[in-house]
């Protein structure tokens, strides 16, 4: 029971620090030397320090978190109009009357 719990532990905290996932065995180390410093710490705050020094130790910065925004959806587009001499395909006779008109 106990190993489910530190097992569902670890895993909450690499779903929070996921950058910290390549690091596993310095995370380790630095979790070891922390528990061994004080054993009475509660586990939520041993691997809140251990993220800090883990960070401190390889030169890293917690990312923030983005949140999801809403895009709006994507319209189909106006066909756009033809541009041209419309009257390029024109008789000699429709000529002659839309020069009366």
């Amino acid at each position: 029971e106990q190993q489910t719990t530190i097992k569902a532990a670890v895993d909450d905290f690499y779903s929070e620090n996921a950058d910290l996932k390549v690091a596993k065995n310095t995370v380790g180390a630095i979790v070891n030397e922390l528990a061994a410093s004080d054993p009475s710490m509660k586990m939520e705050d041993l691997f809140a320090k251990a993220a800090v020094q883990t960070r401190e130790v390889l030169g890293l910065t917690k990312k923030a978190i983005r949140s999801k925004t809403k895009k709006s959806p994507a319209f189909v587009k106006k066909p756009k109009a033809k541009v041209g001499n419309l009257k390029q395909n024109v008789t000699k006779l429709q000529k002659e009357i839309d020069d009366i008109l």
